[in-house]
C-alpha cells in the first residue's frame, strides 16, 4: 500500500451524535420523524442526497430539501466548533501510516464548512496531503468518485489505497474503487451483515494496529 484515505465524520471525529441530533431536529421542522437509528440509513452521504432521500419517502411542504439542507450544515458547523472530539487513537493513527511513508488524504461526504469546522477543531490542520469533498463530485457516497478522485489527487492508484470508514455506504464506495478497506462501525451497527465486504473490521482506530496495516500491504 501507498496511501490511506480517512473518512471524517464518526471515524476520525465524534460527530455522528452531533449528525442525528441536527438532522432529527431539522426534519421535525418540516413535520416529518426521523429517528437517530433511522438517520443510520444515510449515514456517510452527502447532506443533500440524505435529505432528498427522506424527502423521496415522505415529501413536506414549504421549506425545500435546498434550504433544509443548507439549514443542516450551518447548525452542524456551529455544534462542531464547541462539541467535537477526535475518536480514540485518530491522531496516532495518521502519524503512524505517514511514518510508513504512505501518504494520507482525507475524503469525507461533508462539505467543505463542516469539512474546515471538523479540522480546525480537532487539531488536523497539518494531518493530509489532500482533502476532498463529495461536495465537488457528481454524486456522493456509496458512489466510489470521492476516492477515486482523493486517489488521484494523491497521484496514487486506488488498488494502492487502504480507505478507512464508519460507514456501510462509505465502505461500499471504497471497495467499488478497488481500494482496501478498513472498517469501524458504530457499535448499533456492528452485526450488520454488511461488513463482511471489509478486508478488516475494528470496533476502534486504536485498534489498528500495525499487523493490520500489514495484511493490507
Amino acid at each position: 500500500m501507498e496511501a490511506a484515505i480517512f473518512d471524517m465524520d464518526g471515524l476520525l471525529a465524534d460527530t455522528e451524535p452531533l449528525w442525528h441530533e441536527v438532522e432529527c431536529a431539522a426534519y421535525a421542522e418540516v413535520g416529518l420523524h426521523v429517528t437517530a437509528q433511522e438517520c443510520m440509513q444515510t449515514m456517510g452521504m452527502r447532506v443533500d442526497e440524505a435529505v432528498g432521500y427522506w424527502f423521496a419517502r415522505s415529501p413536506w411542504a414549504g421549506v425545500t430539501p435546498a434550504v433544509l439542507s443548507v439549514r443542516i450544515v450551518d447548525r452542524m458547523v456551529d455544534a462542531i466548533s464547541t462539541r467535537t472530539e477526535p475518536m480514540p487513537g485518530a491522531i496516532d493513527l495518521i502519524a503512524r501510516v505517514r511514518a510508513r511513508g504512505w501518504s494520507v488524504a482525507l475524503a469525507s461526504s461533508s462539505p467543505y464548512a463542516i469539512i474546515d469546522a471538523v479540522v480546525t477543531r480537532c487539531g488536523f490542520l497539518d494531518a493530509f496531503e489532500v482533502i476532498h469533498s463529495a461536495q465537488d463530485e457528481d454524486y456522493g457516497k456509496p458512489h466510489p468518485a470521492i476516492y477515486l478522485t482523493a486517489a488521484a489527487k494523491l497521484g496514487v492508484a486506488p488498488t494502492a489505497c487502504v480507505a478507512l470508514e464508519d460507514s456501510v455506504n462509505g465502505m461500499v464506495a471504497a471497495k467499488a474503487a478497488r481500494m482496501g478497506c478498513i472498517a469501524v462501525p458504530m457499535p448499533e451497527a456492528r452485526s450488520d451483515p454488511r461488513w463482511a465486504l471489509a478486508d478488516v473490521v475494528v470496533e476502534s482506530l486504536a485498534d489498528v494496529d500495525d499487523a493490520c496495516l500489514d495484511a493490507l500491504s
